[in-house]
């Protein structure tokens, strides 16, 4: 089974600001509408007010390197023609963090990314950018502590 996901909007800057909007039916045109309309209060964009307590990376720096060594080893070998290296890293936060700051913050240093972001509700989201052109690459899922 193929699944995929649909953002309900899109927003574009390509030269000039662009809303694109995916509809399912007809009927759904008034609320994506009035959820348009609600954003309007959401341009004002509070900066990152939270502190980092610890940081707990899934792989050790020598776990890291075995796994990288292997990956140019089976490249050379021809089993891969390319491996994107990721890493996931846990951080615990002395305050919750909402992922419209945490997206901001992101794309006030990497300015020719392309962001995006699922966002389930202030705290609780996926959020990304395309690597190639970033300075700090990553993406991220947050997470929040129940």
């Amino acid at each position: 089974m193929l699944t995929f996901f649909l953002p309900r909007i899109e927003i574009r800057r390509q030269q000039q600001l662009s809303i694109h909007i995916n509809l399912l039916a007809e009927e759904d045109k008034q609320s994506a509408l009035a959820f348009i309309r609600s954003l309007k209060n959401a341009l004002n964009i509070a900066p990152l007010s939270v502190k980092v307590t610890s940081v707990e990376h899934s792989l050790t720096q020598q776990q890291w390197t075995d796994y990288l060594n292997i990956a140019l080893e089976e490249i050379n070998q021809g089993v891969f023609e390319k491996v994107v290296p990721a890493r996931a890293t846990c951080l615990s936060l002395d305050n919750p963090l909402k992922a419209i700051q945490f997206m901001k913050a992101s794309r006030d240093v990497n300015h020719h990314c392309y962001h995006y972001m699922l966002a389930f509700s202030p705290t609780d989201a996926f959020m990304a950018h395309h690597q190639k052109d970033c300075i700090n690459a990553m993406n991220l899922c947050f997470i929040p502590k129940r």
